[in-house]
């Protein structure tokens, strides 16, 4: 099995596509996958990343966000 980075770009896609569907489409799954984003969070996978239309910056006052 690859790793998410051996995939190339189409291949990628695909898995993003497809998780994204089942998590949609079945109540187990997405259970599962809320369990990998707080585990995520925990490891501090989120951490410097911008998702959706709010940053995530380490608290360190040097940064700040607009609307």
């Amino acid at each position: 099995m690859n790793t998410y980075n051996e995939l190339d770009e189409n291949q990628q896609a695909e898995f993003i596509a497809k998780l994204i569907v089942v998590i949609q489409k079945d109540e187990v799954s997405f259970h599962d996958a809320q369990k990998i984003v707080k585990h995520g969070e925990r490891i501090g996978i989120f951490d410097n990343i911008k998702i959706g239309h709010h940053a995530v910056y380490q608290e360190n006052n040097l940064l700040t966000t607009t609307k």
